[in-house]
């Protein structure tokens, strides 16, 4: 170890380069996987990802001989008709988009929100953390009762603990709600968890809407542990098929558009009715991780390079006094290792501290921040770095230390004795 930062301390302009390259590149690539983390992996209010299945659209198509079609979000009487009792379904949700409400007590400016209506399973199928009261039943919901869950940071702008928020008057929209229920602030990165307050959704009656099944909302299931995510959406394309079967008689049918989406399918960015091209973003994700992995190897390559033209004196003297050539390719990789290391470090500590202060421009895709626009983002670092990415980072800089040392290791230990101590290549 003395030997290694000796060896730094002598070519310091070579190893501060080499170390930032290193940082640069351990930068570049845990952004790029943490962007993609921060889309599919649990975390915060949706702790169940992997289980999670999502039906946002839904097509209705006459067959008769006047053809029609129309698409839009669901009804609640199409999600009862969908997802009740379907086999593989532990839970699900109906709730709806988030849209931009004012909210205030009397007396107070008003604050412009995000406001989300939903049924009272919402609070089962995400993990919202209640710090004060209770969220609304089914019961609430049924008569209509106008209460309101709000968050931690609502209830801290007109009161001064989330507990004496419980019980008080919150006009939402000009509309007095009774605050029943304090949670947590949720980052908008959880994008269906998202909102700043929730009221009861308004259930549609089977005949509201000129078929139903059209709506303003949508739904999210909770695989259950015995079951997988094709399962269940084998199990839906069924329940659709028998739909419409009951409906040819009312000449038109209805299509979820590839949907029920799992949280992978959810992160990519498609055209509306098309289905998600999974396999192709995922190859173009991995082309993207191996440019990151080749061009800094390569320039770490030259770097040492560099440095062992420094030290073929050095090396031609360590094999005329007997040290055999594996022992040199040792110590060269482990110098490298540590240099490797060292940039991976100072790259890992950069990579989180740019992810915690711009988390809202880095990782916001179109929906989470569409949805933040009107409100302070959450920079929830759990939904940023995961154990997972960590050991990522390290096997790149393991990687790293093979491609970029390897080589020149292995030709500096086969130099010439007599030629290494003259200053010769050969």
């Amino acid at each position: 170890m003395k030997q290694i930062f000796n060896e730094l301390k002598s070519q310091p302009v070579i190893a501060t380069v080499t170390i930032a390259g290193t940082a640069l590149a351990i930068f570049l690539i845990m952004i790029v996987v943490m962007m993609q983390q921060v889309k599919t992996e649990s975390f915060g209010q949706e702790p169940n990802r992997d289980r999670m299945l999502y039906l946002e659209n839904l097509q209705v198509k006459g067959t008769g001989e006047n053809g029609w079609a129309m698409a839009s979000r669901l009804s609640s009487h199409a999600i009862s008709q969908i997802f009740d009792n379907l086999e593989g379904v532990e839970l699900y949700t109906t709730y709806g988009g988030i849209a931009t409400v004012p909210v205030g007590v009397k007396g107070t400016p008003q604050l412009r929100t995000s406001l989300r209506q939903t049924d009272p399973t919402y609070w089962r199928v995400f993990a919202h953390n209640f710090i004060a009261g209770h969220p609304y039943d089914s019961v609430m919901c049924a008569n209509g009762d106008k209460n309101v869950v709000i968050t931690r940071g609502i209830a801290r702008r007109y009161w001064t603990s989330p507990e004496q928020a419980v019980g008080k008057e919150l006009w939402v929209n000009r509309t007095p709600y009774t605050v029943i229920g304090v949670v947590g602030d949720v980052s908008p990165l959880a994008t269906e968890a998202f909102a700043q307050i929730w009221t009861p959704y308004k259930p549609d009656k089977p005949d509201d809407g000129p078929n139903g099944f059209t709506g303003g909302y949508c739904a999210a299931a909770l695989v259950d542990r015995s079951s997988t995510n094709s399962q269940v959406k084998d199990a839906t394309d069924r329940r659709v098929a028998e739909i419409n079967t009951r409906l040819s008689s009312a000449e038109f049918e209805i299509n979820t558009l590839y949907h029920p989406f799992d949280q992978e399918q959810m992160a990519i960015d498609t055209e509306w009715g098309s289905e998600p091209d999974v396999k192709g973003e995922r190859k173009r994700r991995y082309i993207l991780y191996l440019i990151l992995l080749i061009i800094p190897a390569v320039n770490l390559a030259g770097m040492t390079q560099s440095r062992l033209r420094h030290r073929k004196a050095e090396i031609g003297v360590r094999r005329a006094f007997g040290a055999p050539r594996g022992r040199i390719i040792r110590s060269i990789l482990t110098e490298n290792l540590v240099i490797t290391l060292i940039g991976g470090i100072l790259g890992l500590a950069f990579s989180l501290a740019f992810a915690y202060l711009f988390a809202p421009l880095v990782f916001a895709d179109s929906k989470s921040m569409f949805q933040s626009m009107e409100t302070a983002p959450i920079a929830d670092i759990s939904a940023m770095f995961h154990w997972s990415t960590f050991i990522l980072a390290l096997i790149f800089c393991f990687i790293l230390n093979f491609l970029s040392a390897g080589i020149p290791a292995i030709h500096a230990s086969r130099i010439n004795t007599v030629n290494a101590i003259n200053g010769n290549e050969r």
